[in-house]
């Protein structure tokens, strides 16, 4: 790989969650060598998913028949590119990787013909996103020099709080590099940080709080909307 200076900045690298957080939209750019393919991938901590597994009972209903394993399945996982991965490497190498959804889903080994279905609610629930092409920018003229790329991703208001690790790829004559990595932070802030420990370590208190609380807005709302009843004669 040529010794071009490559970097990838991630804005903003810190996201607040406070009490009117719905999620953050997050802008990244990132520097690769003049004719490189790229791929910037977002990825959360894995865990392991359990689902239940839908089949028809005596050809007429659908109903659960199972339940099903999938193990390393990241929290969040956003692939942005600036060209197809078909044209960028070999299936093989992708897999080796982890990049697009195929070559996640062979990597982690999850059940052949049922990840689908995982990836299609994951993508639902705004967690999963393989945007092919979504890497945009302009070539640099000129020996050794860097083109500049950049894309952005919608983080839902449902991504955990944690780290997050970003990682640069390039991709030449069909081989990948990792040209850098930089991380992206969600943190709870003010008085939802507060909420969030009191319920964590404090539960029943927290509880008995949000019982004392829903009571008093109920008998709030009766006292403003109670209709006034007319004086009898």
């Amino acid at each position: 790989m040529p010794g071009t200076p490559t970097g990838i900045t991630v804005e903003p690298a810190f996201v607040p969650i406070g009490m009117t957080y719905h999620g953050a939209t997050v802008r990244v750019s990132a520097e690769v060598p003049a004719g490189y393919a790229a791929a910037i991938r977002v990825m959360g901590k894995a865990e392991t998913l359990e689902m239940k597994r839908k089949g028809k009972v005596g050809r007429l209903l659908w109903m659960s028949v199972g339940e099903v394993t999938f193990e390393a399945v990241p929290a969040v996982y956003f692939l942005l590119t600036s060209r197809p991965l078909a044209d960028s490497a070999p299936a093989s190498v992708l897999r080796e990787w982890r990049l697009g959804y195929e070559a996640l889903a062979r990597a982690a080994r999850w059940p052949p013909g049922l990840y689908p279905e995982l990836i299609k609610l994951k993508e639902e629930e705004d967690c999963f996103l393989v945007g092919e092409g979504q890497l945009v920018g302009s070539s640099s003229a000129g020996a050794g020099s860097a083109d500049r790329l950049s894309g952005s991703f919608r983080l839902p208001a449902r991504a955990p709080a944690g780290e997050y690790t970003i990682d640069l790829f390039g991709f030449h004559e069909g081989r990948v590099y990792r040209l850098g990595s930089t991380a992206l932070r969600l943190d709870y802030t003010g008085i939802a940080r507060v909420l969030r420990s009191v319920a964590t370590e404090h539960g029943l208190i927290y509880g008995g709080v949000a019982v004392v609380v829903a009571v008093l807005a109920g008998l709030t709302t009766g006292f403003v909307f109670h209709p006034r009843r007319g004086r009898g004669k």
